[in-house]
């Protein structure tokens, strides 16, 4: 009974292990989203405050010699930029690793060397056995 006993205690402080590394990734993907979110609102805000301002001082300044054209011309800058920058938004956001992708994949190798332990004496000795 004593290298079941041991055999289990090592299975679930390898499980710990794990659950500790996953709690870890989760807690550094958390703080790293709400920085970029905090970042780009705060980004957004000030943005617009300035654009805002540059586009009534354009109008200002254009409106008695082409009328509405400024305004047309703005905002079709600004939806232009918009599409751009939703564009690279989306292919950010698809390049980002997955997430628990390491721990996945350590618990993958120790499932593999579990395997390999547990595996016949003879198994072990002859790899093309299996």
């Amino acid at each position: 009974m004593g290298p079941l006993r041991r055999a289990a205690q090592a299975l679930l402080d390898l499980g710990l292990a794990r659950a500790e590394f996953a709690s870890l990734e989760l807690t550094l993907a958390a703080r790293s989203a709400l920085r970029w979110i905090a970042v780009a609102l705060l980004a957004s805000v000030l943005g617009m405050l300035g654009l805002l301002a540059l586009c009534a001082t354009m109008v200002l300044a254009l409106w008695e010699r082409y009328s509405w054209y400024p305004l047309a011309a703005m905002a079709v800058l600004f939806c232009g930029a918009t599409i751009l920058l939703l564009a690279w938004a989306a292919h950010s956001i698809s390049r980002v690793p997955p997430l628990l992708g390491q721990t996945i994949a350590e618990l993958g190798k120790d499932s593999a060397a579990l395997r390999a332990a547990c595996a016949p004496a003879d198994a072990r000795d002859d790899p093309g056995a299996r």
